[in-house]
């Protein structure tokens, strides 16, 4: 975690995992900030339902609990992809289709 000191110096925070110390160390300027990992839409190799999949559960006419019980998926998997939350590459495809 990167912090800044009241006199506007950067430091790092690090703490032990077995015994929990903690200590502190200077980061410079000129260094660039971590950036947290991205999840979610660059995660396509490690999705477990297929784009096909995902395009029947928007399109279906049943309840999303229905849709739970019959597909094996839970139900906040699949509300969240007929939200547009989830699988948003297939919802904006078939976003046309939903309008009309």
């Amino acid at each position: 975690m990167t912090c800044r000191r009241a006199n506007g110096n950067r430091y790092r925070r690090y703490e032990c995992t077995t015994c929990t110390h903690r200590w502190s160390i200077s980061v410079p300027e000129s260094e660039p900030r971590p950036r947290p990992k991205l999840l979610g839409r660059a995660n396509y190799e490690t999705r477990r339902m297929t784009n096909r999949e995902a395009a029947l559960i928007i399109l279906s006419p049943e309840s999303a609990h229905e849709l739970a019980r019959s597909s094996g998926f839970s139900y906040g998997t699949i509300w969240e992809i007929r939200q547009g939350r989830s699988y948003r590459d297939v919802y904006d495809l078939l976003q046309p289709l939903i309008d009309e």
